[in-house]
């Protein structure tokens, strides 16, 4: 029989703030449970008492622990927060990938025609089953939101790029999904959705030349980590027009300041990185 990761027997629970960790965390730590505000580097983790068996994440991604070092180490990391918020952020993106298609965002707020009225003054939308679907990255929330998505709509055409070491992992077919190139999934999709974590591959993965090769009409919801878009490249191509609308819950710094230049744009929505608010 296999021994558990953690001694069965009752401890007590002690609060740390990792940020400040010393090296003093006291022997018989059987578990940490950090937040994504709390850093976890190579030195950090070498630090942990040889009792440190098990690291708990409250949050989807990484990016804050050295897994290389709890590797190293034999300690193991689960997040939490991966099945708890799967299906509320499958949610937000859904409910934001049909609103932006309707053009619901620059309409927000927008009065009706004082004269002149008809039902044909702004039908500038796109229906969910005429529409192209793009996901960089194919997780468990992208494959949440792609059943969601099929449920509603048979016809919608879904796509999706990963790496060639990882397709194995992926089932072609599913949901009926299929793989294409990043190029021909940036320049046809009329949604496109990075979903991949962030590591020093995928950092700035998302720059002006991305956004270049993207539909004018494109709707762009960045549901990866804030600094997977290159930030500088985003707010030239948004001050263009290059996309119709972005959409984000995470940016590059986060929080973002009160005088950034992203606030100031009126093809951009930004959400307080609360996707898995419910």
């Amino acid at each position: 029989m296999s021994e558990p990761p953690v001694s069965p027997e009752p401890r007590g629970m002690i609060n740390y703030s990792v940020n400040s960790l010393d090296g003093d965390l006291k022997f018989g730590t059987d578990v940490l449970v950090v937040n994504i505000g709390e850093k976890l580097g190579y030195e950090k983790i070498m630090q942990l008492p040889s009792t440190t068996r098990l690291i708990v994440t409250l949050s989807a991604g990484l990016d804050h622990i050295c897994v290389k070092a709890a590797n190293e180490r034999g300690i193991r990391i689960r997040r939490a927060a991966r099945d708890a918020i799967v299906k509320s952020v499958a949610d937000y993106l859904l409910s934001n990938v049909i609103f932006g298609l309707r053009n619901g965002f620059q309409n927000v707020g927008v009065p009706f025609p004082g004269k002149n009225w008809n039902l044909t003054w702004n039908s500038e939308g796109v229906d969910l089953d005429c529409s192209k679907i793009g996901f960089i990255g194919m997780g468990a929330i992208a494959i949440e939101t792609a059943k969601r998505i099929r449920s509603l709509s048979k016809t919608c055409e879904l796509v999706y790029h990963i790496p060639e070491d990882i397709r194995c992992r992926f089932e072609e077919g599913t949901h009926r999904m299929y793989h294409v190139g990043i190029a021909d999934l940036l320049s046809t999709c009329d949604v496109v959705i990075p979903m991949v974590p962030l590591t020093e591959t995928t950092s700035g993965l998302i720059n002006y030349a991305s956004f270049s090769m993207m539909k004018n009409t494109a709707i762009f919801i960045n549901m990866a980590r804030g600094k997977v878009v290159e930030t500088s490249g985003m707010l030239r191509a948004l001050d263009e027009g290059l996309v119709r609308h972005a959409i984000l819950d995470t940016t590059d710094p986060e929080p973002l300041p009160v005088d950034h230049a992203l606030w100031t744009m009126k093809n951009c929505t930004i959400t307080p990185h609360f996707a898995t608010n419910t």
